[in-house]
């Protein structure tokens, strides 16, 4: 097609499709859609706002930002992405319809073809906003939002019954309304993100507020460390009184000023002498903890007064009215403040997800000898582990037929074959690392790693083969010391 028919056919695709063709469809937030079109002649995006009241709707040259694509996001643009927008209509009681259309080339030159689709809906209902797609025949073809806000007799496939009145919408008159329309939804993704931050803020220091607690009652029960150390002294100065402690005594606590008769009660199981040093070790321990708690309930205090005053600045600066230049300032600067200060706080690993003590550990016990390599699982997971990740197809796979053991590896160079000795090693082995190890023989089988295959779900362990061959080892002590000698230590 030349450069002039290419023209012509843009500018018929222009005047059958007032608004242009949807490319794109984004949900910023709940009550918001964006519609990217395009056409020949320009790039605009239409906003639809689904709040309490009549829908609002409008023409914008900048689509707004917000969250990433979710399911309903996502089945929108399977059935949106394509269509034209051919018209725009207000109805008289607040809800807005877009008129579809698809357009099918009928001529490979420049004629085109432009059926109707059907519609895009929005509106409100006593229970909340809605949005719908209708085909042509004015029929319900799916919900997108407020399912429950639908008619209980409104189902997929049937006609839609609306009394409203509907008018076109004038281009300019969108267009006038689509700026103010995304600073609005600009301002609610800003009021959504300062909302969430609060809430994460909220939720930290209460957080914080149940360490301090904690750490209050560790230095409480430190300061109780002189009456458990005191008790264990009057414990011990009274042993020829207590006896073996079957039953309380009083005795008489000089200490105090009169002195006072205090009841001693000796706890059975424990006897007296080990009562008091039992009394002697809390104490030392409550003492050492104290000794830790108070600078942490101190550094606890300091992350709270923090983030309290994060928290009020926060309050402040979403009730304060700033002007459109200094509110994003304020809102970058605090949200930066209230951001550091959350990243800063140390993460919990979740529980089972702490880091491996020994990272290098492998699966296998390694033995050395004059003819290669012979590799034996440590346990039935470690086997799975071996035989999945360490073992290479070619390489020889070996264990006691019938009995639960050890899977033993013999790494192979490919295209060579096994020395006789180092498979009668590995053959002694596989017994020794098995169920009845103290047999005077065991039958062994092998195969190569490639026609071993684990089962899904089968047990830890378990293993299926697709060809095998057997002999009988027997099992000699001496042969199992040398090996065991031969074992390489980490």
């Amino acid at each position: 097609m030349s450069a002039s028919g290419h023209r012509r056919r843009r500018a018929r695709l222009n005047v059958n499709g007032r608004y242009g063709t949807i490319q794109r469809v984004d949900r910023p937030s709940d009550n918001l859609l964006a519609l990217s079109l395009y056409a020949p002649s320009n790039k605009c995006v239409l906003l639809l706002a689904i709040n309490s009241g009549p829908v609002r709707v409008g023409l914008s040259v900048k689509r707004p930002k917000g969250r990433s694509a979710d399911g309903v996001t996502t089945a929108l643009r399977h059935h949106l992405v394509g269509l034209t927008v051919r018209d725009v209509h207000l109805g008289d009681k607040g809800s807005v319809r877009i008129a579809l259309s698809r357009h099918r080339s009928t001529d490979r030159q420049t004629t085109t073809d432009s059926s109707m689709e059907g519609w895009l809906v929005a509106g409100q209902r006593p229970r909340g906003g809605y949005l719908i797609l209708l085909d042509s025949h004015d029929r319900l073809k799916r919900c997108a939002i407020g399912r429950s806000a639908i008619r209980p007799h409104d189902r997929i496939g049937e006609a839609w019954s609306n009394t409203e009145s509907w008018c076109p919408a004038s281009p300019d008159e969108l267009r006038i309304r689509g700026p103010r329309l995304l600073e609005q939804s600009e301002e609610a993704t800003e009021h959504r993100a300062f909302r969430e931050l609060r809430r994460d803020l909220k939720r930290h220091l209460k957080k914080l507020a149940r360490k301090r607690k904690a750490i209050s009652g560790d230095i409480q029960r430190a300061d109780a460390s002189g009456q458990w150390r005191h008790h264990a002294d009057l414990i011990l100065s009274n042993l020829h009184r207590i006896g073996d402690g079957t039953s309380p005594i009083e005795v008489t606590d000089w200490s105090t000023d009169p002195p006072a008769l205090v009841p001693l009660v000796v706890d059975r199981r424990l006897g007296p002498q080990r009562q008091a040093e039992a009394l002697y070790r809390r104490a030392k321990r409550a003492e050492r903890g104290a000794r830790i708690a108070r600078p942490r309930r101190e550094s606890v205090d300091e992350e709270i007064r923090l983030g309290l005053e994060i928290l009020r600045d926060l309050d402040h600066a979403l009730e304060e009215n700033h002007s459109a230049d200094n509110r994003p300032l304020a809102a970058q600067q605090i949200a930066q403040r209230a951001n550091i200060f959350l990243d800063a706080q140390p993460q919990r690993q979740p529980r089972g997800k702490s880091e491996k003590k020994n990272p290098t550990r492998v699966p296998y016990r390694e033995f050395n000898t004059a003819e290669g390599r012979i590799l034996v699982g440590k346990s039935a997971r470690d086997n799975d582990e071996l035989i999945i990740n360490y073992a290479r197809p070619h390489d020889i796979w070996l264990h006691a037929r019938g009995r639960q053991g050890a899977h033993v590896i013999v790494p192979m160079t490919r295209g060579t074959s096994c020395h006789p000795r180092l498979l009668a090693d590995a053959a002694m082995l596989a017994a020794h690392f098995s169920r009845g190890s103290k047999d005077a023989t065991m039958e062994v089988q092998y195969t190569e790693r490639r026609y071993v295959r684990k089962k899904r779900r089968a047990p830890p362990g378990a293993v299926l083969l697709d060809r095998e061959k057997v002999f009988t080892v027997r099992v000699s002590d001496s042969a199992v010391r040398r090996l065991l000698g031969s074992e390489r230590r980490a």
